[in-house]
């Protein structure tokens, strides 16, 4: 597509958008069309548009903070997940945003702030899982273990606490033997609730091969 085509498609969709400015798909192809014939100004304003005219779409937000945080506008990304949280107050995405933000910029104390309030405000399985690797990689295995647990009690269903806990216990046997139990239970109980995670059964198998003892 030529530069002139594009500015025939931009004003079209600007046209189409005047007439139907709820239309997620024509705020989704004006994005897709600055993203790749415009320039960070034109996709931002387009991005800003979005999340004022359909502010309960979460997409919009999200990818308006990624856009200032891939250009290493940080507080800029900050301040539009701020504003997301004004319309999306229980947007899994926009916590779970706002956190890793924070966590790949070396903020881990404000990471660990928004898990914990996510956890209580837009409670997920994906925010206690997000939440308990942050603590694992950050050296805090015993508490990863109990926000697994924790979830395991309110999504006992969701595959992956079962991975993490069998994960974090396998490293914790090297210096604590009784948490082979605790490994056997994850596996034991995941399995029963999830047996077609073929993941489980092979992260079982291979805490078995290492076990002390065998």
């Amino acid at each position: 597509m030529s530069r002139g085509c594009a500015e025939v498609a931009r004003a079209l969709l600007r046209l189409a958008i005047q007439a139907f400015p709820l239309k997620r798909v024509l705020w989704l192809q004006s994005i897709q069309l600055e993203e790749k014939f415009g320039d960070f100004h034109s996709l931002n304003t387009v991005l800003a548009e979005a999340t004022e005219k359909v502010p309960r779409l979460e997409i919009f937000w999200l990818m308006r903070a990624k856009h200032q945080w891939k250009k290493g506008n940080i507080e800029g990304a900050r301040n539009i997940l701020s504003l997301a949280f004004g319309t999306n107050p229980s947007s899994e995405g926009v916590w779970l945003a706002a956190a890793r933000i924070e966590q790949e910029s070396g903020e881990i104390e404000r990471a660990r702030a928004l898990l914990e309030r996510a956890r209580k405000e837009a409670p997920s399985a994906r925010v206690f899982m997000k939440f308990a690797l942050l603590e694992r990689d950050n050296g805090s295995v015993q508490l990863a273990l109990e926000l697994v647990d924790d979830g395991i009690q309110l999504y006992p269903n969701y595959e992956k606490f079962y991975l993490i806990g069998i994960q974090i216990s396998s490293v914790l046997m090297e210096t604590d033997a009784d948490i082979l139990l605790r490994a056997r239970k994850y596996y034991k109980v995941g399995i029963d609730r999830c047996p077609s995670c073929y993941s489980l059964w092979i992260l079982a198998s291979r805490l078995e091969e290492t076990a002390p003892g065998l």
